[in-house]
C-alpha cells in the first residue's frame, strides 16, 4: 500500500531538484519516513517502488542512520537505490558501513563486490577494507585485497599492515603481514613494528622476525631505539652475535644518532654471554659505567651468569660485591642461583672447608635471605646436593648457618601446606 506514496513523494523530489529549486524540507522527511516505514515491514525494497531518479541525499542518510532499522534492510536498500555510477556514494558509503560494522560484522562482505564495480574503487575499497579489519573480518580484507585493482593494491596493502598487527593475536596475521610487506608503498609505522618484532621474538619465530628485519632494512631501518633493542635482544637470543654487533653499531651511524640505553647494553651483553664471549661483555659493561649508564639487575643477571658459566668467579665475585655495594643493587634469585652453582662447580665450597672457614656459599645465602629475597627449588636443590655429593654434610650440620638453611626450608615447607589448605 505504500508504493503509489512512495513513487509520487519520490518523483515530486527528483522534479523539483532537477528544476534546480531548492527541495522542501517536508517533502524530503515525508519520503524518508515512508522508505523507514515500508523497511521496518519488509526487510526488503524492490527495485521497482523506487524512482529513476536519484533519491536526494536527506533521504537516503536518514534512512541508514535510522536507529530502529536492522542492518539487512540499510543493505537491501543502499543496493536499491544506489547504482554504482551514484555521485553521492562518498556521502552515503562510509555511513552504511560504519551501521553494518557496529551492528552485523558478515554483512560487509556482501558490499565487495558493489564497491569493485563502482565508479570510485580508490575511495570505497579502503574505508571497506578498514571496517573489515576492525571487525576481524581477515579473511574478506584478504579476499579484497587480492580483487583489488592492481593500481590500487600497494596502497591498501600499507593500510591492512598496521591493522593486522594491532589484531588481538598478530602471530596469526603473520602470513598475511609477509605477503603484504614486499608490496606496500611504505612500511608499517615504527610502533607497529616493535609490536611485531617484539611478539615474534616472544614466540620464537625467528624466520618470519628476519623476514620482517629483512624488508625494514631494505626500505630503511628506522631511527627509533626501542626498534634496535628489541633486535640486538632477538638476535642474540637466536645466536645471531654478528647481527646484534653490526646493528649496535649501526645506532651511531644513523640519522639522527641513537644513544644507548640501559636497554640496549642489557641486551647487548646478553648477546656476548650467549655467544661465550664473556671477557668482551665485561668491556661493553665496563664502557656502559663510563657513560654515566647505572647498571640494573637485568645486567647483572647476565653478567654475572656469563662469568660463573666461563668459571670466572673472581670477576663474579667482584661484581656481586659492586652490584651491592656501589650500585645498591637488589639481586633477585636469578643472581643467587648462578653465583651459588658457580662457586660449588668452581670448587670454592673445597677451598672453604679446607681452610676450616664458612662457605663462601653459605654465607651468600644467608645475604639472599636476609635481604628479603625468597629461595627457589633450585636455591636449595643446588645447596643441599653439593654439600651431599661433597660429603660435608655432617660437618656443615654443625654450623650455625646450615641450620639456618635448614631452618627456611621449613619454613619454606610450612608456606607451601598453609596455601594449600
Amino acid at each position: 500500500m505504500w508504493r503509489a506514496p512512495i513513487r509520487g513523494l519520490a518523483s515530486a523530489a527528483a522534479a523539483r531538484a532537477g528544476a534546480g529549486a531548492p527541495l522542501s524540507g517536508l517533502t524530503d522527511a515525508l519520503l524518508a519516513a515512508r522508505l523507514a516505514n515500508h523497511l521496518l515491514t519488509t526487510p526488503h525494497i524492490p527495485p521497482e517502488l523506487l524512482p529513476a531518479a536519484p533519491l536526494p541525499l536527506p533521504v537516503r542518510l536518514h534512512v541508514l542512520r535510522h536507529p530502529a532499522l536492522p542492518p539487512t534492510s540499510k543493505l537491501s536498500f543502499f543496493l536499491a537505490a544506489t547504482p554504482p555510477s551514484c555521485p553521492l556514494l562518498a556521502a552515503t558509503f562510509p555511513v552504511l558501513v560504519r551501521a553494518l560494522a557496529t551492528h552485523s560484522p558478515p554483512l560487509l562482505d556482501a558490499l565487495l563486490p558493489f564497491a569493485l564495480s563502482s565508479s570510485c574503487p580508490s575511495e570505497l575499497l579502503p574505508a571497506l577494507l578498514s571496517a573489515l579489519l576492525s571487525a576481524s573480518r581477515v579473511d574478506a580484507a584478504l579476499a579484497l585485497l587480492d580483487a583489488a585493482p592492481p593500481d590500487l593494491l600497494p596502497r591498501l596493502a600499507a593500510a591492512a599492515i598496521p591493522s593486522l598487527i594491532a589484531s588481538p593475536d598478530p602471530i596469526s596475521a603473520v602470513p598475511a603481514i609477509r605477503r603484504l610487506l614486499p608490496i606496500a608503498s611504505h612500511p608499517p609505522p615504527v610502533r607497529a613494528t616493535n609490536r611485531l618484532l617484539l611478539a615474534l621474538s616472544k614466540e620464537n619465530l625467528y624466520d618470519d622476525f628476519r623476514h620482517v628485519f629483512g624488508e625494514m632494512s631494505r626500505r630503511g631501518l628506522p631511527s627509533n631505539i626501542r626498534f634496535y633493542n628489541i633486535c640486538i635482544h632477538a638476535f642474540g637470543k637466536w645466536r645471531r652475535l654478528d647481527m646484534s654487533l653490526k646493528l649496535f653499531a649501526a645506532m651511531k651511524t644513523a640519522s639522527p644518532p641513537l644513544v644507548p640505553d640501559i636497554c640496549t647494553h642489557n641486551s647487548l651483553i646478553r648477546a656476548l654471554v650467549v655467544g661465550a664471549r664473556v671477557a668482551d661483555a665485561l668491556v661493553v659493561y665496563d664502557e656502559m659505567k663510563s657513560f654515566g649508564i647505572e647498571p640494573d639487575v637485568f645486567t647483572y643477571r647476565a653478567i654475572v651468569d656469563g662469568c660463573c658459566k666461563s668459571f670466572r668467579m673472581d670477576d663474579a665475585l667482584r661484581l656481586f660485591q659492586e652490584m651491592r655495594g656501589s650500585y645498591g643493587v637488589k639481586g633477585d634469585a636469578v643472581v643467587y642461583n648462578s653465583l651459588l652453582d658457580g662457586l660449588f662447580k668452581a670448587k670454592k665450597l673445597d677451598e672453604a672447608c679446607a681452610k676450616g672457614k664458612l662457605s663462601v656459599a653459605c654465607k651468600l645465602f644467608e645475604i639472599f635471605t636476609t635481604l628479603g629475597r625468597k629461595g627457589t627449588s633450585y636455591t636449595y636443590n643446588s645447596l643441599m646436593t653439593s654439600f651431599v655429593k661433597k660429603g660435608y654434610l655432617k660437618q656443615l650440620c654443625l654450623v650455625n648457618q646450615v641450620t639456618f638453611i635448614i631452618t627456611s626450608i621449613k619454613l619454606q615447607v610450612r608456606r607451601v601446606k598453609k596455601s594449600r589448605s
